[in-house]
């Protein structure tokens, strides 16, 4: 399956939530599996971010790097390409019986951004 970047940001973040929750033992495989595809992807893209900032950010009073106003949209156009790329992803999709049997609850909103992850 493809994903993009800027998806997968808030499927990882969805999933780091539920690292520490005790799960059965499939979904937790599960989901950690995604967890470790996805992740050098998004370090990658943190990495390119990180490179952008230090490109046309300048220092505040506190030291804290930080894109001015002026240059927010150079700066927007060359990280939106690395925010929109897809890259493949291959893991078996995590049935929908294993969410039912856990007590994990979860936003619709939640829900929509690993919907795709889950079979029905």
């Amino acid at each position: 399956m493809k994903i993009s970047v800027s998806k997968a940001m808030g499927v990882v973040d969805i999933f780091n939530t539920l690292i520490n929750v005790k799960l059965d033992f499939k979904l937790s495989y599960r989901i950690t599996k995604i967890i470790n595809q996805v992740s050098p992807k998004l370090k990658t893209f943190h990495n390119k971010h990180t490179a952008l900032v230090l490109k046309y950010g300048v220092k505040d009073e506190k030291g804290k790097m930080e894109v001015p106003e002026a240059k927010r949209e150079e700066f927007s156009k060359e990280l939106m390409p690395a925010l929109m790329e897809e890259f493949e992803v291959n893991i078996d999709l995590i049935p929908l019986e294993l969410f039912e049997k856990s007590e994990i609850k979860m936003s619709p909103e939640e829900l929509i951004l690993i919907k795709d992850f889950i079979q029905e």
